[in-house]
């Protein structure tokens, strides 16, 4: 059964570009573990003093998501002392009941989250 799993991060107003900066960090290694299906990163709209970010990630089942957690890369990319502009968190974990893939059609293209 598949797995996401999120955390729910508290960011200070401005500083989202540097959780960004540091997830690139272990990008690749994580696009590399085994039963890891993709990755998204949500961020909420409308915050007046704060912003929230919600990191998605999507593994085939719980099996290797407790793989990832207990491995050496995944230390590494959880390294040292929380920064100051992380204000709180908040970790999840789903079942996934239902997926509906996107029907293939010819004109989409990656592209389109952009729109």
């Amino acid at each position: 059964m598949m797995i996401v799993f999120t955390n729910t991060l508290k960011i200070r107003k401005g500083h989202v570009h540097k959780l960004l900066e540091r997830m690139d960090e272990g990008t690749e290694e994580l696009a590399k573990a085994e039963g890891f299906l993709g990755t998204r990163i949500l961020r909420t709209r409308q915050m007046a003093d704060e912003e929230e970010v919600v990191i998605q990630t999507l593994w085939r089942s719980e099996k290797y998501l407790k793989q990832w957690t207990k491995s050496e890369a995944f230390r590494r990319s959880h390294r040292g002392d929380r920064p100051d502009w992380i204000l709180g968190f908040k970790l999840n974990s789903y079942e996934v009941i239902h997926w509906l893939p996107p029907a293939v059609d010819k004109e989409s293209t990656s592209d389109s989250l952009a729109e």
